[in-house]
């Protein structure tokens, strides 16, 4: 009985500690802190509080605003600076800060971000300091950056710079720094297992595959996007357009794709995606994986369908894809195959394809069937990719700016 006794308390002792390593496994912050805990204002400039060591800051609200904040300010007439830094992070890798800032006074105010290690990475450039000008925010303003390569020792500081004969300063609640987990989806492989795994989790997440120049590329992500974070994903300058589905129009036979350069796509909604320089596996900083299915949007029988793993398409007629030349086909049995992270169309099995059209760049497009020929020099091929092909096997390319089949 004893022994059994025993080997009960030790297996329990067990699945405590194992529970405990897996409760302090799942959280992915660092340090979290929105200065509820500070003193009362009897001591104005406090030289430390919790993970922070401070110099010439002090606490409070902001216009009347019972928010407790930390405040930083230059003092003596603006001569000399603040400093509010962080102890070690103790984390090495890679991470997240987010915080919330205002400004006092009406006043214009300058501050940096500094790191004793590791870089500050912001729309794909890397800074040692970042520094803000001329920032005017009479509310608190959320900003984050992507801080790189930290080690365990590196700290990070907020300056207020000095602001001759004036008593400037900023506010600063919120204070967050949470690990980048990275996870890569991959076009090929089915990525089901991996985004519940990380459902909840800030990731650093790298998409393997090609966005194609010039073209209307379909997309479907686990994750919210917008135009921020395309762009810091993508690159700046690249004029990104998005268009999300909005209905089919049966008596005109119009699939309809709205403008939506200056919305937020949610997590699994089907999207198209035009640049005008391709990029290979962008990669999303900051993200929050969401482990939702890939979404149908349905109008009238017809339905823009996303899927985040690759997908057999039925060759029947009823799913169509987005050719490189903006027009839709009906797959064939040997090429129906249909890479994850992208999009496709399905239509009812008595679907008129006559004059049925895709409605994007304010014109309709068309549907064409694939028309199956042997090989012939006659016109330049291209792959679906829009390579252009020499010597061609068999498969599914582009001629005349037509889909044709090479058996």
């Amino acid at each position: 009985m004893k022994k059994h006794l025993f080997k009960f308390a030790l297996t329990l002792l067990v699945c405590m500690l194992s529970n405990a390593a897996l409760a302090n496994g799942d959280s992915n912050i660092i340090l979290s802190e929105d200065f509820a805990e500070l003193p009362n204002q009897t001591q104005r400039y406090p030289t430390s509080f919790n993970n922070w060591v401070l110099s010439n800051c002090t606490y409070g609200s902001i216009s009347n605003n019972k928010l407790e904040i930390l405040k930083i300010e230059s003092t003596s007439n603006g001569t000399v600076a603040a400093t509010a830094t962080m102890l070690a992070l103790g984390y090495a890798g890679d991470v997240l800060l987010s915080f919330s800032y205002a400004t006092n006074n009406n006043s214009k105010s300058t501050y940096r971000i500094s790191l004793s290690s590791g870089t500050i990475e912001e729309s794909g450039v890397s800074f040692i300091t970042k520094e803000i000008q001329n920032s005017y925010v009479d509310n608190f303003l959320p900003i984050s950056y992507n801080l790189i390569n930290v080690t365990s020792n590196t700290k990070i500081t907020f300056t207020h710079d000095k602001n001759n004969n004036k008593y400037v300063s900023y506010y600063l609640d919120d204070v967050k720094v949470i690990k980048l987990w990275k996870i890569t989806l991959n076009e090929g492989i089915n990525s089901s297992e991996a985004i519940a795994a990380n459902n909840g989790t800030i990731c650093t997440v790298k998409t393997v595959r090609t966005l194609k120049a010039n073209i209307w590329n379909t997309l479907c992500l686990p994750f919210d996007v917008n135009m921020s974070v395309l762009e810091t994903a993508l690159g700046t300058g690249k004029n990104i357009e998005l268009r999300t589905y909005s209905s089919y129009d049966a008596s005109n036979k119009v699939m309809n794709f709205e403008v939506a350069d200056n919305a937020t796509i949610e997590a699994g909604t089907p999207f198209l995606i035009k640049l005008n320089a391709t990029v290979e596996n962008p990669t999303f900083t900051g993200v929050t994986i969401k482990d939702v299915a890939a979404k149908t949007i349905e109008s009238n029988g017809v339905s823009f369908v996303g899927t985040y793993s690759p997908v057999e398409l039925n060759t029947d007629g009823t799913n169509l894809f987005i050719t490189i030349v903006n027009e839709l086909a009906k797959p064939t049995a040997t090429g129906n195959k249909m890479l994850g992270l992208r999009a496709y169309i399905t239509v009812p099995s008595n679907f008129d394809f006559n004059d049925a059209r895709l409605f994007l760049d304010d014109e309709a497009t068309s549907i064409n069937s694939i028309e199956t020929q042997k090989a012939t020099n006659s016109a330049t091929l291209y792959n679906l990719q829009g390579q252009r092909v020499e010597r061609p096997r068999s498969g599914l390319y582009i001629k005349n700016n037509k889909l044709t089949i090479i058996r």
